[in-house]
């Protein structure tokens, strides 16, 4: 395990990305069960301005606690380090994030220390490429307050045809928000600056195009910051928990559909769409524990 004072920095992670190579990984990664590149930092209270910043591009609300989806953001530098070690079974450049959870057990002060642990859980091969499911806790004074499992994929060459799925999206009533979000072009950047999470995929036309993107790409993360942001009046209370599918990358720059609409059993779903609503680019749920 690595414990850590203060946060990586994050330049010589993507310099180590920028120099890595390929790589796949061996039988001995895809067959291992136990926890890998197991990585502590200490308690520290977050930086406000950064965190003010984060409120700001997603349209958070400053309102004493942290957003759902900050522990994950603060835990970026580690997991860029992860990726970026020499180490770990895939390539750090061109990883794409298809799913996530996020368990939030209680709120979590803006001005208390937080300690964040990860690690990767698990690695596997899938039809479309490698598939890993990296795991990151934050605690407060030895209490566990929030985890997410964040799976991701560097994507290969498919071995079977792929079968073709509808690509409308079938929202269900009673429908609680309808809203247009428009992300510009420097979107990535803009993020990237906060986040710290500088993929190329998210830059830049030509920089998206060598891992076969036609334009940069939103980052997911945002996105969902952006859909919780939004429906922040209407997420049920602690404890609860956030799952989201990234299906679709949404290009730069485009204007999208965020609706949301009552769970039968409580909690809010979620979609983002395209324009004209037929393109799902993501969906999930926030219910209660």
């Amino acid at each position: 395990m690595k414990i850590l004072e203060k946060s990586p920095a994050l330049l010589p992670s993507w310099l180590r990305a920028l120099t890595g190579g390929r790589k796949s990984p061996s039988a001995q990664d895809l067959a291992a069960q136990e926890p890998r590149h197991l990585t502590r930092l200490l308690p520290q209270v977050f930086d406000h301005r950064l965190l003010g910043k984060y409120r700001r591009i997603c349209g958070f609300a400053a309102d004493g606690t942290l957003p759902m989806t900050w522990p994950q953001v603060a835990a970026g530098p580690l997991h860029v380090a992860m990726f970026t070690d020499p180490a770990f079974p895939v390539p750090a450049m061109g990883i794409v994030h298809v799913r996530n959870r996020i368990e939030q057990l209680q709120s979590i002060a803006d001005t208390e220390a937080v300690e964040l642990t990860t690690w990767l859980a698990r690695c596997e091969t899938v039809d479309q490429g490698t598939q890993v499911q990296v795991v990151t806790e934050a605690t407060v004074a030895g209490e566990l307050r929030w985890r997410s499992e964040l799976t991701a994929l560097v994507r290969g060459k498919s071995k079977t045809k792929k079968e073709k799925s509808p690509q409308s999206a079938q929202v269900e009533s009673p429908s609680l928000r309808s809203v247009m979000v428009h992300v510009p072009v420097d979107m990535g950047r803009r993020y990237a600056r906060v986040a710290g999470d500088w993929n190329p995929i998210h830059q830049y036309a030509w920089t998206a195009k060598a891992f076969g993107f036609p334009r940069a790409i939103a980052h997911g993360m945002w996105l969902l910051g952006r859909v919780l942001a939004e429906s922040g009046d209407d997420l049920p209370s602690y404890p609860r928990v956030c799952e989201v599918h990234f299906r679709r990358p949404v290009l730069l720059p485009s204007t999208v559909a965020l609706r949301t609409f009552a769970q039968p059993h409580g909690g809010i779903g979620f979609a983002l769409l395209s324009r004209d609503g037929q393109t799902r680019h993501l969906y999930g749920s926030v219910q209660a524990l």
